[in-house]
């Protein structure tokens, strides 16, 4: 398997586990989003809305909840052993 080069191609799973080593956070996942959005909509014109201020707000909300609570047990239960 080819490991992923930019946040975008990164599984959920990989990003839920980063966050939890405080690797990476929500807010720097959201940014890389908004610009991976930015580069390629012109050419696709796949987004009809875009609430980036809304998306990056969310983001911190999680980054804020992530490090105040214990992690979803989800996020452990589904990960591969």
């Amino acid at each position: 398997m080819i490991a992923p080069t930019r946040l975008t191609d990164f599984p959920a799973i990989d990003l839920v586990d980063a966050y939890q080593r405080k690797a990476l956070s929500p807010v720097d996942v959201a940014r890389a989003c908004l610009a991976r959005i930015d580069a390629l909509d012109p050419r696709f014109n796949a987004f009809c809305l875009r609430d980036d201020e809304t998306a990056l707000k969310m983001a911190k909300t999680s980054e804020y909840v992530e490090g105040k609570v214990n992690p979803a047990p989800w996020s452990t239960a589904c990960r591969p052993r």
